[in-house]
């Protein structure tokens, strides 16, 4: 099973002494530190992409729309036709 111990264990010895401090660490306190350093890139990153995606979501607002109440109609009429097959399955096994 891979784990990221397994993974970091052989490349310790090729990194530098306090590096092979993460190899011990518990894994709850290895995603602390891993958080903590990537934060500020994750945040540039989002910053950065926030009007792209604003500026996509405002383009597909009306076919998002159209395709909920599409698929809500879809859910509706399986549902009624689930219901249907499910009566005469009863009535079926009643007569048998």
């Amino acid at each position: 099973m891979l784990t990221s111990f397994s993974v970091l264990r052989p490349k310790c010895w090729k990194l530098q002494p306090r590096w092979c401090l993460l190899c011990q660490l518990s894994d709850r306190l290895r995603m602390k530190i891993i958080k903590k350093v990537y934060k500020p890139y994750i945040d540039d990153i989002a910053t950065a992409t926030k009007p792209h995606l604003d500026k996509a979501r405002d383009t597909m607002s009306p076919y998002t729309k159209e395709a909920v109440i599409a698929y809500g109609k879809f859910l509706e009429s399986a549902s009624n036709n689930h219901d249907q097959v499910r009566a005469n399955d009863i009535k079926l096994k009643e007569i048998v």
